[in-house]
């Protein structure tokens, strides 16, 4: 059973693998053909994307999960009330 999950996995984790791979290799290009300056701007300016989209992440996944804690909270109050 476990053998099967993990090859089922991996076969997920290579099918991502091979389309994120397309779009590194094409972003690399195409700043590598930048001019120094360019190259820099859109490093920074990425990072801070990346950075942004992190925090933007945390704070999303943080309600959620305040959500689901509230909803086991209320299902488990529930179960012992009746």
């Amino acid at each position: 059973m476990m053998t099967m999950f993990l090859s089922v996995f991996d076969g997920i984790a290579n099918t991502v693998t091979e389309f994120v791979e397309e779009y590194i290799d094409f972003a690399a290009d195409f700043i590598k053909a930048q001019e120094w300056y360019l190259q820099i701007v859109l490093v920074v300016v990425g990072g801070l994307i990346i950075i942004l989209g992190t925090f933007s992440l945390i704070k999303k996944l943080t309600k959620i999960l305040i959500v689901i804690a509230i909803l086991v909270g209320l299902f488990l109050v529930y179960q012992n009330l009746f």
